[in-house]
């Protein structure tokens, strides 16, 4: 792989110019197709070579991991479902939503196989953010992915789990006082913007599914709590992070 596989866009050809809806569905496709041409949903033997689908009766062999990063739990491949979900749904185009489908359920049927890499405590394992479950980047993009498929794909098992991090975002993480999300780490009380958009495409979703309002209510209430505490009007920009122990914010923006 080099720097001529990746799509790009160069800022200064856009700037000031009518968009041009052919190029703009190009340019999607093309990044789109990036991703899925590196997502090969399989697990591999590293010093074998052996590549299977379905891990989920294997005992566990220290050897055997996940091939690509981009079928893994983490944050950014939430962002990614929630991304295809919509473009299938402006071009209309079931292709996108299918990859997404897809991706839930190969991490869902492999679960056994990847729990017995967490218990085993192994570096780097996939699944870490799944079984963790200690933070909103454990589930907030990865959930609000798995209710955007819910309608064509109810499954039991997705069901419960957003049962799970719905009762966990409700009873367990972390809040200030008056309710801004927060991680309470080492004697250590941060507020990250992160935690803005990983809670607050969930919530909406949640209000949509279980029908309560007061879902969407959080979610309203984070956007003003996480601009009172980390947006410089001074600067115009939003702070990365704010340490409440510490006087100053974040360095990043």
């Amino acid at each position: 792989m080099n720097d001529s596989d990746f799509p790009y866009v160069i800022e200064d050809e856009t700037v000031g110019k009518s968009t041009d809806k052919a190029q703009v569905e190009s340019m999607l496709r093309l990044m789109a197709g990036y991703i899925q041409k590196n997502t090969s949903c399989l697990f591999y033997n590293y010093s074998t070579g052996e590549k299977f689908h379905d891990v989920s009766a294997l005992d566990f062999v220290p050897e055997i991991t996940m091939q690509s990063l981009l079928n893994d739990w983490k944050y950014w491949n939430g962002v990614n479902h929630m991304a295809f979900i919509e473009l299938s749904e402006v071009l209309e185009d079931q292709y996108f939503s299918f990859y997404v489908k897809n991706n839930y359920d190969f991490f869902f049927k492999n679960i056994p196989y990847m729990q017995q890499m967490f218990d085993a405590r192994v570096e780097g394992a996939p699944g870490h953010q799944f079984f963790r479950l200690d933070r909103l980047d454990d589930f907030g993009a990865m959930a609000s992915g798995l209710f955007d498929i819910l309608d064509e794909d109810p499954k039991p098992v997705y069901k419960e789990y957003l049962q799970k991090v719905t009762d966990y975002i409700i009873n367990k993480q972390d809040r200030l006082d008056d309710g801004t999300y927060c991680r309470n780490r080492f004697d250590y009380t941060s507020l990250w913007g992160d935690d803005l958009y990983m809670s607050v495409p969930f919530l909406v979703r949640a209000w949509k599914y279980y029908d309560d309002p007061g879902f969407l209510e959080d979610a309203i209430s984070q956007v003003f709590y996480f601009r009172r505490y980390l947006y410089s009007r001074y600067a115009g920009v939003y702070f990365h992070s704010r340490i409440l122990q510490e006087e100053h914010p974040g360095v990043a923006i």
